[in-house]
């Protein structure tokens, strides 16, 4: 069974991560919810809060490594 899982080497480009970043950039936003709980589904604020931790505090380099010392 073991001879099933194949180590491997995560490598991602710093241009597709540019892209990444530029497309969370230019992400429509939808008007704000009309409720003050989340039965509508996540909160607008909530969401774009996470967004941008993924533009500009998110360490896509470190979570690379991490993923790669798995192997």
């Amino acid at each position: 069974m073991s001879d099933l899982i194949k180590p491997f080497q995560l490598s991602v480009s710093e241009h597709e991560l540019s892209e990444l970043r530029g497309r969370l950039q230019r992400v429509r936003w939808p008007d704000r919810e009309t409720v003050n709980d989340t039965s509508q589904g996540p909160q607008l604020s909530k969401l774009q809060a996470l967004v941008a931790h993924w533009i500009d505090g998110y360490d896509w380099r470190r979570c690379e490594s991490m993923l790669n010392d798995f192997g």
